[in-house]
């Protein structure tokens, strides 16, 4: 078995601190929904919608920064 190195390990638990993330944003916008309070509800799905594009951003400034790195 393939030994992770420490970046391999942190980007790994990364990930898997975002999956919880948004599972906890799904719960809140849930929840809002359930108690009829449709304005936070759209600002929680607001607030989602921006951090899935500000991560979008990061990963692809990331790649970009590993390609240059390899070069």
């Amino acid at each position: 078995m393939k030994k992770l190195s420490e970046t391999d390990i942190l980007t790994e638990r990364i990930k898997e601190i975002q999956v919880d993330i948004a599972q906890i944003q799904r719960r809140r916008i849930k929840a809002a929904l359930w108690s009829g309070d449709l304005e936070r509800a759209e600002d929680l799905m607001l607030d989602m919608q921006r951090r899935e594009l500000c991560q979008a951003y990061l990963d692809k400034m990331n790649s970009e920064e590993v390609d240059l790195q390899e070069v």
